[in-house]
């Protein structure tokens, strides 16, 4: 937790290899992560990682299914496997009745939703989350921070949450506060 500019998507941003550490290591499954290649690297982020971003990133092109199960296969996941996990992830976060619909045509609180599903459908021994729920209203706020806990308890994921919202920031087992790191 902390405020803007205070350095949490920085952290996030060491975690996935995108920044070298001035100090220490970061170890993943007891590998030292920033010393890898490239490629490597790369890897282990596909291995590892699944991200929702403050900004969703979704395309608006595709429909809500597309946007859960094309990443996927684009990531070496079989067809009728990524169309399982799609359609049960939406079912999870309750999205699955709009999977024929455009991002276009839902709500800031639907369209995180849908990238939290995307992010879970992948299967991420860790879930790194930039700012969740920055851009919702209160109960949409409310409704994220327990649906991504209650989610990762069930999977046994290992949810990384950066926010300045003390609501979200609570949610979690541990609060780090990082006003105190720079």
């Amino acid at each position: 937790m902390g405020p803007s500019g205070s350095g949490k998507t920085t952290f996030l941003q060491l975690l996935l290899g995108f920044k070298v550490p001035l100090s220490g290591e970061i170890l993943i499954d007891g590998c030292a992560f920033s010393t890898l290649n490239d490629d490597l690297r790369e890897k282990m982020r596909l291995q590892y990682f699944a991200i929702i971003y403050q900004d969703m990133r979704l395309i608006p092109s595709w429909n809500v299914f597309e946007n859960v199960w094309l990443p996927l296969t684009l990531q070496g996941v079989k067809r009728s496997q990524a169309q399982e996990r799609a359609e049960h992830w939406l079912v999870r976060v309750g999205m699955d009745q709009y999977a024929n619909r455009h991002i276009h045509a839902l709500s800031g609180g639907q369209q995180q939703r849908v990238s939290i599903a995307r992010a879970l459908a992948k299967e991420p021994k860790i879930l790194l989350a930039d700012e969740p729920t920055g851009n919702l209203d209160k109960g949409n706020t409310e409704r994220i921070a327990k649906l991504l806990g209650e989610l990762c308890k069930d999977t046994k994921t290992t949810l990384i949450c950066v926010t300045h919202d003390p609501f979200v920031g609570q949610q979690g087992d541990t609060i780090n506060s990082v006003d105190h790191w720079l």
